[in-house]
């Protein structure tokens, strides 16, 4: 759709998503939309396999530290803020402890979409650093 969008010369002042919708927009917002669509469309049972924790199952079904590099390389640079972002970028995540929505609009884009896309048991929380 965004896709379409442009084509017609529709470019919107803000993109603003969660969860995937967050991937989505960083990617929209950075530049970096083909590099996601195509990263997504090369997605194969054995691939997406690849990000399971066999490990720590207690920790997260996914594998934090590859899901994690593979959105550094195809969705956001690790060091990209969202404040540097050639669009407006905005994303929403639930700060679980409090239950409440927590707005992404400045500071590291992957951070924000990490958070934005996080399930609990199901994506463990990344390594720091």
């Amino acid at each position: 759709m965004l896709e379409a969008l442009a084509d017609m010369g529709i470019v919107p002042g803000i993109v603003a998503g969660t969860s995937i919708g967050a991937v989505v927009g960083a990617a929209y917002a950075s530049g970096r939309l083909a590099a996601v669509r195509d990263w997504a469309c090369a997605f194969s049972r054995t691939g997406v396999a690849s990000y399971v924790n066999f490990t720590g199952l207690l920790q997260g079904l996914i594998s934090p530290g590859r899901l994690r590099q593979s959105l550094a390389e195809h969705v956001v640079p690790a060091d990209l803020a969202i404040e540097d972002m050639p669009l407006r970028f905005a994303c929403v995540a639930t700060e679980m402890s409090l239950g409440r929505e927590q707005w992404f609009t400045k500071g590291s884009a992957l951070d924000a979409v990490w958070a934005s896309m996080a399930l609990p048991a199901v994506l463990a929380r990344a390594p720091q650093g």
